[in-house]
């Protein structure tokens, strides 16, 4: 028997999986005393060098 809205369970809407981050080691945001602009430019390298290492 199916309700309005065509869902058996439209709890199930709301019990789906989802994706959580974790963050080991620094994390994304700047440490002290450097510029957001800088830091993204240092994350930047720092994710190219790991993908060409092979290690995403």
């Amino acid at each position: 028997m199916t309700r309005p809205g065509g869902r058996r369970r439209p709890i199930l809407k709301y019990t789906e999986a989802q994706t959580v981050a974790h963050q080991r080691l620094q994390g994304f945001t700047p440490p002290r005393r450097v510029e957001h602009e800088q830091w993204a430019r240092i994350l930047t390298r720092a994710f190219k060098t790991l993908r060409a290492l092979g290690l995403r």
